[in-house]
């Protein structure tokens, strides 16, 4: 699914994103993620610096949901998809060059590619919960 402009303002634009992953039991997990990057209209990559429990869920269940929000104009979207992870080749060590440069001391251990298949509206109100065509 193609993510509209202004909600990759709102990704770009916000300080850190809920990162929502699942293991093969079910058990949930949610991480935090400052360091993550629009790569087109459809994927967002997100940098593994200390995945530990969202790295488990990811290799036993690549599906995963991102919460981003705009708290000054109120709005919150949940993007929902498929990942993958990368660890080594160059499109991974052309992530790694990037995060090192936001902040040298980061480990860069690979990175998820998050690719969108839905987007909700998750501000309250009367459309919360609704799709996003």
């Amino acid at each position: 699914m193609k993510i509209p402009q202004e909600i990759q303002d709102i990704i770009n634009n916000d300080k850190s994103i809920s990162f929502g992953t699942t293991s093969k039991k079910g058990i949930p997990n949610i991480n935090i993620i400052a360091i993550k990057k629009i790569a087109d209209d459809k994927t967002i990559l997100l940098a593994d610096n200390y995945f530990n429990k969202t790295l488990e869920n990811l290799i036993e269940n690549n599906n995963a949901t991102i919460i981003t929000k705009n708290e000054v104009d109120r709005k919150w979207y949940q993007l929902k998809g498929i990942c993958r992870y990368i660890n080594e080749g160059h499109e991974y060590e052309e992530f790694k060059k990037w995060v090192k440069s936001i902040k040298e001391t980061l480990p860069a251990k690979g990175m998820v590619v998050f690719e969108v298949e839905q987007i909700f509206n998750v501000a309250s109100g009367p459309d919360a919960g609704k799709p996003i065509s």
